[in-house]
């Protein structure tokens, strides 16, 4: 219900001049990867394309954790956009879809959970039986704490592996409003930082002056290149965005910059 609730705020919103940037250098092929930490979906009604395991690795931006604007069946692995009807359904306590609706796309959990399968003792997981039990069970694609179905959500694996070949890649790493006042954030600056080269410029772009201070921190001081823009990202890709409509034309631009 509480998800429902936020959902039904999340359908309402547009995307700011961020995601639009952020689509943009997809389509000047500036942007090599672009990870996000929200779960609203924006970046993807701004046209940037969206990574899932089973495309080969092609899609922008990889939703870390998920998306409010899809239902997942952890059955059979079926997605399905969230519409009206769906919350609809929601508030009155029903199944959020019906057998006879569309998916957007399947998701093959079995592969998942097999692979998951690996890394936790078959006495302490059995999601499998679980599904079996309840063939209709829907939840949003979300991420929540100590998710025992995160499989449902992302290929855990297969993002973080595509995130450390990327950060090897970049030369430019955007952290856009991220404050590191959070361990999430700060584990993937850590894990970035270890992945990157050492001239690969970091640049933390926060309003706030304790962002950058707290990104050091988690890093314990290490010597990597950390860049403060004490701006918000908003306003840092209003100023940017003449550089980046022109920058189609350069060459030597592609594939630099990794936003997360």
């Amino acid at each position: 219900q509480f998800l429902g609730q936020m959902c039904e705020q999340v359908l309402k919103c547009k995307p700011n001049t961020t995601h639009q940037a952020i689509a943009k250098l997809e389509d000047t092929s500036i942007l090599l990867r672009h990870y996000t930490l929200n779960i609203d979906g924006l970046h993807a009604l701004a046209g940037a394309s969206t990574w899932d395991a089973t495309n080969s690795n092609s899609g922008a931006t990889v939703e870390l954790h998920g998306s409010l604007r899809e239902i997942v069946c952890t059955h059979t692995g079926n997605i399905y956009a969230v519409d009206e009807a769906a919350l609809n359904r929601i508030k009155r306590k029903k199944l959020p879809k019906v057998d006879n609706d569309t998916p957007i796309r399947t998701l093959d959990l079995q592969a998942r959970r097999s692979r998951k399968r690996h890394l936790i003792s078959d006495s302490v997981y059995d999601n499998d039986a679980e599904s079996e039990q309840h063939p209709s069970r829907y939840r949003f694609r979300v991420l929540l704490y100590d998710d025992e179905e995160d499989e449902c959500v992302l290929d855990s694996s297969g993002a973080l592996a595509l995130l450390d070949s990327d950060a090897a890649r970049a030369r430019i790493v955007l952290w856009l409003g991220i404050s590191f006042q959070q361990s999430a954030s700060c584990e993937y600056l850590r894990r970035v930082a270890a992945c990157t080269p050492a001239n690969t410029l970091h640049l933390i772009v926060n309003p706030s002056t304790d962002a950058a201070f707290n990104a050091m921190s988690a890093i314990n001081f290490q010597d990597v290149n950390i860049h403060a823009v004490h701006a918000p990202s908003d306003d840092l890709f209003t100023a940017l965005m003449p550089t980046i409509q022109c920058a189609s034309s350069s060459e030597l631009s592609k594939g630099v910059a990794t936003c997360i």
